[in-house]
């Protein structure tokens, strides 16, 4: 009966003890943060460049609120973080979040073609990705205390796609991520010796995880130059429509008409032109553009809808590039009588004297031959090529 006290007394210090293990040294910290730095820079090295070599003036609010936040961190702790010190959370969170950035640089650029550049979606997976790997390398209670960070970060797409134009050069987002980087560095060893170990514990495996997820970033980050011949640094277009498209070597083109009508169902501003074009040896092509100040429009709309191809049977549809990041769709329809219509379609956003315009270029013809739909693809390739500045 008297042992018992001693031996309560025992665990208790045990457990205190097991409570009071110091954490990471602070130079382990401090090699994580420049980790998380470098990889970061390597990772979306092309973003960062376009964001350096063109400053669009819509991303410093991001940068701003990122030294902003950075500083409320500096200032004091948040007295309100989450006490939660499992290991097994961080990677609940962090994984998620790199998945869904490596998701947007590696699957969306195919997906939307050049709307992604369009976009800049590039931007929108960088707080992603910072958010996973401070999650992972960090754990979540640092993740919570950097959410304003994070947070700020996501200000640099959103006032992109705002189009805040007005706002100065932004060449300062990239010094903004750099100084909230660092302040893991001084903040996340803070109160080491309240924490558990199993707060910092398989620091191999979360690090190997942020390191081949910065590698696969790479990798896209190093194709999203092919965006360059049609759409400039900020995402606007280069392709200026100013008549026709343009022929390729070997063609003739000529109007055909245009079809008024399309306004009813599209936009009041919306048109329609056709051009045929003619090689000898070859039966004529249709090429139709249709343009409409609204996206969705056009983008969302079927050939079925368009064409009035109800009666027709589709027998083929699949993604084709065309070059210069422009992803394509070849579809083959079929009439009651048999007979074969092919086509290869895509949408692009152009500039036009009263601003951002949407068109959908379609190339298509009746002939069933069997090289005819390598011929149409052939064919939308050079008049892609052509229109490239």
């Amino acid at each position: 009966m008297e042992r018992q006290p001693v031996r309560v007394a025992i665990v208790e210090r045990q457990r205190v003890s097991t409570a009071a293990a110091p954490g990471v040294p602070r130079s382990a910290v401090f090699l994580r943060a420049a980790l998380l730095m470098v990889l970061v820079a390597v990772a979306y090295r092309y973003s960062w460049l376009t964001l350096i070599r063109n400053p669009s003036g819509s991303l410093i609010g991001g940068a701003v609120a990122a030294l902003l936040a950075a500083a409320v961190i500096v200032h004091g702790r948040d007295p309100k973080e989450p006490a939660i010190y499992d290991r097994y959370t961080d990677f609940i969170v962090g994984v998620p979040l790199l998945t869904a950035a490596l998701a947007i640089v590696l699957l969306l650029p195919t997906q939307l073609s050049l709307f992604f550049w369009f976009w800049r979606l590039d931007l929108l997976s960088i707080p992603l990705f910072v958010a996973g790997a401070i999650a992972l390398l960090f754990g979540i209670r640092v993740f919570w205390r950097w959410r304003l960070v994070i947070a700020a970060l996501s200000l640099m797409w959103l006032l992109r796609n705002a189009e805040w134009q007005s706002l100065p050069t932004d060449v300062t987002v990239a010094a903004g991520l750099v100084i909230a980087i660092l302040i893991v560095g001084r903040r996340g060893d803070e109160h080491r010796a309240s924490r558990p170990r199993s707060e910092f514990g398989r620091p191999l495996v979360a690090t190997l995880l942020v390191i081949a997820s910065a590698a696969a970033a790479t990798i896209a980050s190093a194709s999203l130059d092919r965006f360059q011949p049609l759409l400039r640094d900020d995402g606007q277009p280069r392709i200026v429509r100013m008549s026709s498209p343009p022929a390729p070597t070997g063609w003739t083109a000529y109007a055909v008409g245009s079809y008024d009508w399309i306004r009813r169902y599209v936009s009041p501003d919306a048109s329609w032109n056709r051009y045929a074009y003619n090689k000898a040896g070859v039966r004529p092509l249709l090429v139709d553009i249709i343009s409409s100040a609204r996206r969705a429009p056009i983008t969302d709309a079927g050939l079925g809808d368009l064409y009035r191809l109800h009666d027709h049977r589709l027998l083929s549809r699949r993604d084709v590039s065309l070059g210069s990041g422009v992803v394509g769709h070849a579809v083959t329809y079929v009439d009651p009588t048999r007979a074969q219509w092919n086509a290869v379609y895509w949408d692009w956003p152009i500039e036009s004297a009263g601003g951002i315009r949407y068109e959908r270029i379609v190339v298509s013809s009746d002939q069933s031959a069997d090289r005819t739909a390598q011929m149409l693809i052939e064919v939308a390739s050079r008049l892609i090529a052509g229109s490239a500045r």
